[in-house]
């Protein structure tokens, strides 16, 4: 199977296997939850180097940090959200090694929500800024996901089971959080370096149907999950441009390692072999959950 796993909360995977779940996520969910919600939604949250590295050194403690799925529903959208109403978002919250949300132990910590980039035109783009919100809204914003995108989501696997005749319908368990730990933050605040990074995208991906391929158990299909990726900048015309690109793909970088013949990645431990799509809760074992 492609997935390697690493001890950095995440999993190496083939740089064509990310891109894959990201296309499955835009072909399966991403029209059906746009029509759910009556607004499109992002396909990427994008957070610039400074950004990231801010929000970092605030979640990303000895324990490490735990990212939620969010919808800021217009019905009790959060004031300092408003902007965003109808539009998924993340969470982040800083954890302990045991999974748990600082939160729990530490009254008052504040939770830290990654919104959509703002494109306009000619140039101009605006990274979705990180809004600090407390307890209370960060649970809205998950409850919210929860209450309305989950159900609709498992309605939606069985429709896509069904039109792929797999039968009988696996059981379904959407994604509700994902768990890193310090190092994937570390890793990539060297890569920061090293690659003149500008900026961070989080894709939204869904496992595929090919299970006997990608080696995810039947709970994981359609699941939605994360991919991390990097974004540099160019100037044309006195604006700045932002492009997506893989550290393997740099001349002079450490390619990937070779596929096997069936298509499945050796058992190596690479850092340019990917590192960003992590692990969801479920079907991982991630407890200590402080949000719904």
């Amino acid at each position: 199977m492609p997935a390697v796993k690493t001890t950095t909360g995440g999993i190496q995977m083939l740089k064509a296997y990310d891109h894959a779940i990201m296309g499955n996520y835009c072909k399966k969910k991403y029209l059906a939850f746009s029509q759910l919600t009556g607004f499109a939604q992002p396909a990427f949250w994008f957070i610039s180097k400074t950004n990231f590295q801010n929000l970092m050194t605030s979640v990303s403690t000895g324990g490490g940090f735990r990212v939620y799925f969010g919808y800021c529903d217009p019905a009790n959208c959060p004031a300092s959200l408003k902007a965003y109403a109808g539009s998924l978002v993340l969470v982040f919250s800083a954890t302990d090694f045991n999974y748990k949300d600082l939160a729990l132990t530490t009254p008052g910590l504040s939770y830290y929500v990654v919104t959509p980039p703002t494109v306009t035109g000619g140039g101009p783009f605006t990274g979705g800024p990180v809004v600090t919100v407390p307890h209370a809204d960060a649970s809205n914003l998950v409850a919210n996901f929860q209450n309305t995108i989950v159900p609709f989501s498992a309605a939606l696997n069985t429709a896509v089971q069904t039109a792929y005749k797999n039968t009988p319908v696996p059981a379904f368990s959407e994604t509700t959080s994902l768990w890193y730990i310090k190092g994937w933050a570390d890793a990539v605040n060297s890569d920061i370096t090293t690659y003149n990074v500008q900026g961070i995208s989080f894709f939204i991906g869904a496992y595929s149907n090919d299970d006997g391929d990608d080696g995810q158990p039947p709970t994981a299909l359609q699941q939605t999950t994360l991919v991390a990726e990097y974004a540099s900048s160019f100037a044309y015309e006195g604006n700045t441009y932002y492009f997506h690109f893989d550290p393997e793909d740099i001349v002079g970088g450490q390619p990937a390692p070779p596929a096997s013949a069936h298509g499945r990645a050796p058992q190596v431990i690479s850092h340019f072999f990917g590192d960003n799509t992590a692990n969801p809760c479920p079907p991982n074992t991630c407890g200590g959950v402080s949000l719904p």
